[in-house]
């Protein structure tokens, strides 16, 4: 893991997130906007408001989603049953100091990584 990637996952632990994402597109071919696009519309129509993500995608051969999800009342089946249309989603709860936040910012800064930041973060004063 490279030193930005440390630094992210620190910074991202620090909030207090509900799940921990996972997408794998159904079909080759998906853009890292396009997956970009499903996790903002997943949270915009599905998550309730003051919902926010973290959104990363790893292009890494095919290209695949890992998010983390906080301020939510979704649970893990809706989630699941929105998003299978996608392709194969995993969904688990988040595990503070359980390593899904240095996961999910395992490729930032580098050309194998896309982000985005989503929705209003709460305030960690």
């Amino acid at each position: 893991m490279g030193s930005s990637s440390g630094v992210y996952g620190t910074w991202l632990n620090e909030y207090p997130w509900d799940y921990f994402l996972t997408i794998a597109p159904r079909y080759e071919g998906v853009t890292s906007e396009a997956c970009i696009r499903i996790c903002r519309n997943f949270l915009n129509r599905h998550c309730g408001p003051g919902s926010y993500a973290f959104c990363s995608v790893e292009r890494a051969g095919r290209n695949h989603i890992h998010a983390l999800i906080g301020g939510t009342s979704i649970t893990p089946e809706s989630a699941i049953a929105v998003l299978s249309r996608h392709g194969r989603v995993q969904i688990d709860p988040y595990i503070r100091d359980g390593g899904a936040a240095f996961y999910t910012a395992k490729g930032i800064h580098t050309d194998f990584c896309a982000y985005d930041i989503l929705g209003q973060w709460p305030d960690l004063n």
